[in-house]
């Protein structure tokens, strides 16, 4: 963040896209306005990935799981009480406690986590699909072997 948030001050760059602090930053000060936003538009999808060779091991599929579980039992207490994480997170991230508070605040829906779904792969599939007739990604890549069901009856719904 700290490289764009510089750069866009100075004046080195005309425009940014971003997410995160940085936008209650730039708000905060007046120096930048939105052009455009993606609120309420976000999937709110992020993915959590794995090493797929250690995924025989047992031992590492428990304590990946007690990972991913452990992320699950934080964005839960982030969703049950914004001010206590922004005050715990503001000194670590170097953004003012009211900030962090303000993007808590304006998050379009609640982070949580869970096994995959049959439409996690189709979706998943259909960004694929899209960016590979874009010439980004590859035409139809087999997105259904990057989705491993090994952890679901060790995470937490």
């Amino acid at each position: 963040m700290s490289e764009g948030l510089t750069a866009l001050k100075s004046g080195s760059l005309d425009a940014w896209a971003t997410y995160g602090y940085a936008i209650e930053i730039l708000e905060a000060d007046s120096s930048a306005r939105t052009l455009e936003s993606a609120e309420n538009i976000l999937s709110g999808h992020y993915f959590i990935g794995i090493n797929p060779k250690r995924l025989p091991d047992p031992i590492f599929r428990e304590a990946a799981a007690d990972y991913i579980n452990r992320i699950g039992k934080a964005y839960s207490i982030l969703d049950a009480d914004k001010p206590l994480w922004a005050r715990a997170v503001a000194p670590d991230v170097h953004v003012p406690e009211p900030l962090v508070l303000s993007y808590l605040n304006h998050m379009n829906r609640p982070y949580h986590t869970r096994p995959w779904r049959q439409s996690d792969i189709e979706t998943a599939s259909e960004v694929a699909a899209t960016l590979g007739a874009a010439g980004v990604l590859p035409l139809n890549p087999n997105l259904a072997a990057v989705f491993s069901p090994v952890l679901n009856n060790l995470l937490n719904s």
